[in-house]
């Protein structure tokens, strides 16, 4: 909004008497879903980023300012873009869902808070792959809701990591290997790269590398059905045809 001093007083006044006598005026803004970082935090939950919905005026500064002087609402209409990142209704609901379903499919065997938190970021990053958001963006999202520390390189944790089992331990370490990657195979490499619970880790990272990266290579693929048994071959395909698709990302 403009500083107070550069808006005309005599139209705030207008706007004012308006709003007074019953007025409800229009002002005209572009609204964005947003990641802000708190100045200062020093509360617990840690707290690096968070999602905020953002309106940026274009149009109705001296109605604002009237607005607030007199307590009275307005109306803002809104342009917001919808076929990216949360920003309907229903990705809000549907992003919920897949926390919960998370977290059911976690308790079955991982009944602990980390074991569901874990479970709940590697599906929430899954999510996001799949929608075509940006590493950047998955990395902020990931780091605020859950408190994981990704700012570390996959090159800085190599030196001093060992063999961990445990989900706040191995987690935010797979999810780096994947926010690392210049393609499918490079994060698998990262993960088994880092000397740790290398088969859980690889297919944590690679099970949101396949989504960002739109698949799986087609030579590595061939591979690796020629290992699988033709009950599992089955349940893998039946799987895939359900819920996975490809996208342009995937560098072979």
């Amino acid at each position: 909004m403009y500083p107070i001093g550069q808006l005309d007083e005599m139209t705030v006044d207008s706007y004012r008497c308006g709003l007074l006598a019953g007025e409800r005026p229009t002002a005209l803004a572009i609204s964005v879903l947003d990641i802000k970082q708190p100045a200062t935090w020093e509360g617990f939950p840690k707290v690096n980023e968070h999602w905020c919905f953002v309106h940026y005026l274009l149009d109705g500064h001296h109605k604002i300012r009237a607005a607030a002087a007199v307590h009275k609402p307005l109306t803002i209409l809104s342009f917001t873009e919808t076929n990216k990142g949360i920003s309907t209704v229903q990705d809000v609901e549907y992003l919920e869902k897949v926390l919960v379903e998370a977290e059911r499919s976690a308790e079955v065997t991982h009944n602990h808070p980390e074991g569901i938190r874990g479970a709940q970021a590697v599906a929430l990053s899954i999510y996001f792959a799949r929608r075509g958001a940006e590493k950047i963006a998955i990395r902020q999202e990931i780091s605020s809701r859950f408190g994981y520390d990704l700012t570390r390189t996959a090159d800085e944790i190599r030196s001093g990591y060992s063999f961990d089992v445990s989900c706040q331990g191995s987690v935010p370490e797979s999810i780096i290997c994947f926010l690392d990657s210049e393609s499918f195979e490079s994060s698998i490499r990262l993960a088994i790269s880092l000397g740790g619970d290398a088969d859980t880790m690889a297919c944590i990272t690679g099970a949101i590398s396949e989504a960002y990266y739109g698949g799986v290579p087609e030579s590595l693929e061939l591979s690796v059905r020629n290992f699988l048994a033709p009950d599992l071959l089955e349940i893998l395909d039946r799987f895939r045809c359900r819920y996975c698709t490809r996208r342009s990302k995937q560098a072979d």
